[in-house]
């Protein structure tokens, strides 16, 4: 029989007879405890339920709560492992059936979807460079493709099945014609990304788009009014002539009203426009004029035009200094980018931003953040 020293009986004693125990929840970590109460998870990231604010989640969940969630305490090693543990089980549950997690907005703009991943790519080129990436390796061989999408409950984007993104086959073309139909069949290369089939279908009854049947000498006087005096309208319509149709005028006229003042703006638009404003005046405007000569020269673009059998620089577009006009410029296009019906911009018309200082989004970069947003479309 094993003799216990002295010491260790009166220990066990006074275990035995303590009443300082400690409660069931302190002694196990439930999924409560792991997540903070501000935040959501979806199949396709987290976001933050109060806020409607998507969150990245390696340091954004840590960051956002922080900053606007003082009062929930979290560990976020913990957190990251039990959030990248629920949406492998969010996307093996529900991966036919996404709706729960969709709202009722369609993305107007083309989306690209891995399944792999669960990542909607609002480019082809960026779907499939994802694909090459070492850290997206699992991904290869999963279905993706173009595909109708919803806005997510936690603003990412996101189609309502994997089921309906086809698996990599080889690429169909179809011509139908009134007594035939002929199908050519290609096999996919192995190594390649994979893609969705695609079909290209010729119906007899088809006509040409209005825009392609415009002449040089119509897009030029559909353009007209709307060069300056020192321009050459009949140059310019070379740029444009795929928007210049008979329905040019009345499309531009939209876009107008889009960018034009209105009394009583919306909240969200106003403090963009202060922000706006505030940002380029007190703190763009030093780093344009701090840009020194060479590398302005070097900004400037070079139109070329061929003349009596040379080639020459006949318009330069460079970084403009005057702040003023830029200031009326960046409102435009600030009221254009906020009524343009598109869900590119959704994630910086929240309420954060509605109840959010000047300062506020200065310091979070809001109007970079569009900017640079707009600029990264294609």
């Amino acid at each position: 029989m094993l003799q216990l020293p002295p010491q260790c009986h009166r220990f066990l004693s006074l275990l035995a007879n303590s009443r300082c125990t400690l409660p069931a929840s302190r002694l196990t970590l439930t999924m409560s405890d792991k997540i903070p109460s501000f935040l959501g998870i979806t199949p396709f990231g987290v976001y933050c339920k109060p806020c409607k604010l998507s969150l990245s989640i390696q340091k954004g969940i840590e960051k956002h709560g922080k900053d606007f969630h003082p009062e929930d305490d979290f560990k976020n090693a913990i957190v990251l492992r039990e959030v990248h543990r629920q949406m492998t089980i969010l996307r093996e549950n529900h991966a036919n059936d996404l709706t729960p997690f969709l709202t009722d907005k369609p993305v107007l703009h083309p989306t690209w979807f891995c399944t792999g991943c669960f990542t909607a790519f609002t480019k082809s080129c960026n779907f499939h460079r994802h694909f090459k990436l070492h850290c997206n390796q699992s991904c290869v061989g999963s279905n993706g493709g173009k595909i109708p999408c919803f806005i997510t409950v936690c603003g990412r984007f996101s189609p309502k099945s994997c089921n309906l993104l086809a698996a990599p086959v080889a690429t169909v073309f179809v011509a139908s014609g009134a007594s035939s139909v002929s199908t050519m069949l290609t096999d996919t290369n192995p190594s390649s990304q994979p893609s969705t089939k695609k079909v290209l279908v010729v119906e007899p009854d088809s006509k040409v788009p209005a825009a392609l049947l415009t002449t040089l000498d119509e897009a030029s006087k559909i353009l007209e009014p709307f060069v300056r005096p020192d321009e050459d309208a009949r140059d310019l319509s070379l740029i444009y002539y795929p928007l210049l149709s008979p329905g040019f005028e009345g499309k531009m006229r939209e876009f107008l009203t889009y960018s034009a003042s209105q009394p009583g703006e919306d909240a969200i638009l106003y403090n963009w426009l202060e922000a706006g404003r505030t940002w380029l005046d007190k703190y763009a405007a030093g780093h344009i004029a701090n840009v020194s000569a060479n590398v302005r020269s070097r900004l400037a673009e070079f139109e070329q035009k061929e003349l009596e059998g040379g080639v020459v620089g006949t318009r330069t577009f460079c970084l403009r200094r005057g702040i003023k006009r830029l200031k009326g410029e960046l409102d435009s296009v600030l009221r254009f980018f906020y009524k343009y019906p598109t869900a590119l911009f959704d994630a910086y018309k929240s309420k954060v931003v509605q109840n959010a200082t000047t300062d506020w989004m200065i310091e979070a970069a809001i109007i970079p953040k569009i900017l640079f947003t707009a600029a990264a479309e294609e």
